[in-house]
């Protein structure tokens, strides 16, 4: 599986009308609405905004007003042909006065997210587990021996000594007696 790190733009004309590809990392269905009101308040007045979305557990198209199955679906296609998930595509196309066919749309819209692929930055990720830990400062030294290679997300001290850690279960083995949450599903870059 992969994500994108950060937000990718590819734009081009096709007969005189302008397709502006966005793809933006999300992770959730509220996420991919509050991206796409994003989308649609920074570019204005277009004809059309189809999108696809890929999340852990859902995905979601729409042709926008296109025919059918000539935008979402293909975009989603692409998504899922390079194993990309919690990524929304949006494409937003300012008509040019001359129409397309469904064969030109499919190429448009397929073409202008591997093309925005082509330039975005991916990570390679697996399934893992998210944790919080704490220990007393005695034990600091200890627990984190036993945090090497393990992906600490944050860390931080008040009456004790806290860590927000990423990694596979098996890496968690050692630390239950710190364990102050159970294991939180989550993905984690491939090592």
């Amino acid at each position: 599986m992969k994500i994108i790190v950060k937000e990718a733009t590819y734009q081009e004309e096709i007969k005189h009308s302008k397709f502006i590809t966005v793809l933006i990392p999300v992770k959730s269905k509220e996420e991919v609405k509050e991206c796409l009101r994003k989308v649609k308040e920074n570019y204005p007045k277009a004809t059309h905004y189809c999108y696809a979305f890929r999340l852990e557990q859902d995905k979601g198209m729409s042709d926008d007003g296109e025919p059918a199955k000539t935008a979402g679906a293909p975009m989603l296609t692409v998504l899922e042909k390079q194993s990309l998930i919690n990524i929304l595509a949006v494409t937003v196309r300012y008509f040019g006065g001359v129409k397309l066919g469904p064969g030109s749309l499919i190429k448009a819209y397929t073409g202008g997210v591997q093309k925005a692929l082509a330039n975005a930055n991916k990570e390679e990720v697996e399934e893992g587990y998210e944790v919080a830990i704490s220990c007393s400062y005695q034990e600091e030294k200890q627990v984190e021996k036993a945090l090497q290679g393990i992906y600490i997300k944050k860390k931080y001290y008040d009456e004790k000594c806290h860590f927000l850690c990423q990694g596979k279960k098996e890496e968690f083995e050692s630390l239950k007696p710190f364990l102050t949450t159970d294991l939180i599903p989550t993905l984690i870059p491939k090592k």
